[in-house]
């Protein structure tokens, strides 16, 4: 099952009008540094790995 392209957008609209992530040119950059390191951490921060 995978996410259509307007649900990806729209969530990603959603997480720049709340701050988590900003627009640069093409690209998006995230810039909470809690949802960066938990990503990053592959869900060991959120006791799913």
């Amino acid at each position: 099952m995978g996410l259509a392209n307007n649900q990806f957008t729209r969530y990603l609209k959603e997480l720049e009008k709340y701050g988590f992530v900003e627009k640069s040119g093409k690209y998006y950059k995230i810039v909470d540094p809690i949802l960066e390191y938990a990503l990053l951490s592959g869900g060991e921060v959120l006791g799913h790995a």
